[in-house]
């Protein structure tokens, strides 16, 4: 029997997932820093919660104690950005997917090649290889 999750449940379940994808800690995300990594994971996390889990903006907005316009802002801004940028495109699709639900080995093997000291346009062709071989070998 399916376990129906309360909109607190989701939250951290999305807070957890965001924080593994992006490699930023729980408490940074949900804190008031303005670290450039814990900003987009952020933006993220409210563009996760909006999409896959269905909250209204001011819902979101309450639960990380923002307001309902940052949480439109979110939503745009990762919308607009991934047009743009490699990593944000692959976050997004990591999300859309819930690629990294599926195994902890993609998970894994995603947070070593984020903590490498790598560009960033290594690391997102590292991931993407890391991800099409996954799927590839589970077909």
């Amino acid at each position: 029997m399916s376990r129906i999750l309360s909109k607190t449940d989701e939250f951290y379940q999305g807070l957890r997932f965001i924080s593994e994808l992006v490699g930023v800690t729980e408490e940074a995300v949900v804190s008031k820093d303005r670290f450039r990594d814990v900003v987009i994971a952020r933006h993220f996390l409210r563009y996760y919660l909006r999409e896959k889990c269905n909250f209204t903006y001011q819902s979101i907005g309450d639960l990380m104690d923002c307001n309902h316009a940052s949480v439109i802002h979110s939503v745009k801004y990762v919308n607009t950005c991934v047009k743009y940028d490699k990593l944000y495109s692959l976050y997004k699709h990591s999300i859309d997917s819930g690629v990294l639900k599926t195994t902890t080995n993609v998970r894994l093997g995603i947070s070593s090649i984020l903590s490498s000291a790598k560009n960033n346009e290594f690391k997102c062709n590292a991931i993407i290889n890391l991800v099409n071989e996954h799927f590839t070998e589970s077909e």
